[in-house]
């Protein structure tokens, strides 16, 4: 089992979508149409991108903690902020396995 977050402790952005996906399967994301997984994506890529002076490429548990934030900040998002939390308790768990 692949775990989501490397032995250095920075997310592996590439899983995020995957991780997302197994949760939805596994109920996890009971309330986040999948539809709303794509968006969660993208909006993270975009304030990724905002903020790379800040989080860098290699992203650890707190940097995602901070993207949190300033994706729930963000009122033009497509997600809801129930929504993001429960991605967020997702992604932010570093025993997270992806199959």
């Amino acid at each position: 089992m692949k775990k989501l977050y490397n032995t250095s402790g920075h997310i592996k952005l590439n899983l995020i979508e995957k991780a997302l996906k197994k949760a939805k399967r596994e109920g996890d994301l009971p309330n986040v149409p999948s539809s709303d997984i794509k968006h969660f994506i993208e909006s993270l890529e975009e304030e990724m991108e905002k903020f790379k002076s800040r989080v860098g490429t290699q992203i650890n548990k707190r940097e995602m903690e901070f993207l949190f934030k300033q994706l729930m900040l963000n009122s033009n998002d497509k997600i809801t902020d129930s929504e993001l939390r429960v991605i967020e308790e997702i992604l932010l768990d570093k025993d997270f396995e992806i199959g």
